[in-house]
């Protein structure tokens, strides 16, 4: 069900320019730069080019996710208990993880939220051999929440594309570098087909998220339109392309002419125009990279003493790599649902039915309605330590939404699963009496 091929656990190196050159060069967006940098370098969109309207992937007209949505289910019999639902996710994990946080929403607002375990080990020592210190785990602890990327990185490209006049149908080949060589078919290559996880990429290296590593394998062509099949680079794409968008949108300076320009533009970009639109929802250290000084470490279960990080991601981010806490994740759930200026409501209806970041619906049989639900697996083995990483958001269609996150693996007994949207669905299925 899961991809557990891991990212690189650290990002590559890169000669050239550094984040903090464009941090000083543009130090917010909006700023503009000499000429057209997407014409004069990148140089495959022709002068005076002119976004035009490209027919939608559209949702049908009831769509599931149309908001609003229904308040409750009738017919069933049953009731909804949000308490239920948190005492049956602590009693999932209680003793099964190092660490874990949930956060739950209902009508948009944070209901619930519980955690337990630990962030940093009593006994974790650095590489130094230097004691770290003991640090709990809470729903504010922040972390790599792996690929739960892709649905923020989703909300990005539709919100650009709105911004653009384009649709889901439109090509990506002209927000590409111009360097790059293009592959058979792809020409035919569509957002849809990336957000969907349909673009046939293959190759030994399509799970390699680098830029270098995108770039060998559009070389080798694409499948467009062929069956599902999850890969990370069909988003870590998103890292090169929507910095290119936004060019298009009305930031001239934000370009994708180098690897660091793709990754600081992409990650300002969400900053900027996503979560600020949260208001204080979301911490100033939510980022692609590690900004805190001691963060949160990983392990290999709840028995382990000592962990490790998995390092910077800002070069490999886009299906992975933002640092985020449960309640941010819990947070942005409620946004993208019910924040109209995050995301329109035809946007979200189309997102939604169409699963663009969602994990397709056979991934997910609710008893309750249709679920929306992704998950995030990492994992890394270094001079002898052992990390894991588990994180899941689920969004129900009874205005309910949640969030977890455990660093390590979650130990699952006979007939249970240890994938964080399946532990949330069957706590929440069993929620209801």
């Amino acid at each position: 069900m899961e991809d557990h091929r891991s990212y690189p656990p650290e990002a590559p190196r890169s000669e050239g320019p550094t984040f903090a050159d464009f941090a000083r060069d543009h130090p917010g967006p909006g700023r503009p730069v000499d000429g057209d940098p997407v014409e004069t370098s990148r140089g495959r969109v022709k002068q005076g080019w002119v976004a035009t309207p490209e027919p939608q992937f559209e949702p049908a007209p009831d769509a599931p996710g149309q908001a609003p949505f229904r308040p409750a289910l009738t017919g069933t019999g049953l009731t909804f208990s949000v308490d239920r639902f948190a005492r049956n996710l602590r009693q999932r994990l209680e003793g099964n993880c190092t660490g874990w946080a949930f956060v739950i929403n209902v009508n948009g607002q944070e209901a619930r939220s519980d955690h337990d375990g630990t962030a940093i080990t009593p006994g974790d020592q650095d590489e130094d051999g230097d004691t770290i210190g003991k640090r709990d785990m809470t729903p504010d602890t922040r972390v790599n929440i792996a690929s739960l990327s892709k649905t923020i990185t989703a909300v990005a490209v539709l919100r650009l594309l709105r911004a653009n006049n384009l649709g889901t149908a439109a090509p990506i080949w002209p927000f590409l570098p111009a360097d790059w060589t293009l592959g058979p078919k792809l020409e035919s290559l569509r957002f849809h087909h990336l957000l969907t996880h349909s673009s046939g990429l293959h190759g030994v290296l399509v799970n390699d998220v680098s830029d270098e590593g995108l770039r060998l394998t559009l070389a080798l062509g694409a499948d467009p339109g062929a069956p599902y099949k999850y890969l990370n680079a069909n988003f870590a794409l998103f890292r090169v392309i929507i910095p290119a968008l936004w060019n298009r949108a009305g930031l001239e300076a934000a370009n994708n002419d180098h690897p660091v320009a793709s990754a600081f533009f992409y990650a300002v970009y969400i900053i900027e125009e996503m979560l600020k639109r949260m208001g204080d929802a979301v911490g100033a250290d939510a980022s692609t990279s590690i900004l805190e000084a001691v963060p949160a470490r990983y392990y290999l279960n709840s028995g382990s003493a000592l962990g490790l990080t998995f390092g910077n991601w800002a070069l490999v981010s886009g299906g992975g790599g933002w640092h985020m806490t449960a309640r941010e994740l819990a947070a942005f759930l409620a946004h993208i649902t019910y924040n109209d200026d995050m995301l329109p409501p035809d946007l979200r209806a189309g997102m939604d039915q169409l699963r663009y970041g969602w994990r397709p619906p056979s991934f997910f049989p609710g008893s309750f309605g249709p679920y929306w639900g992704s998950g995030g697996y990492l994992k890394r083995d270094f001079d002898g330590r052992q990390g894991r990483l588990r994180t899941g958001i689920m969004k129900f269609s009874t205005q309910v939404e949640a969030s977890l996150v455990a660093n390590s693996f979650i130990a699952a007994g006979a007939g249970e699963s240890d994938w964080p949207p399946e532990i949330l669905r069957r706590a929440y299925d069993a929620a209801w009496q």
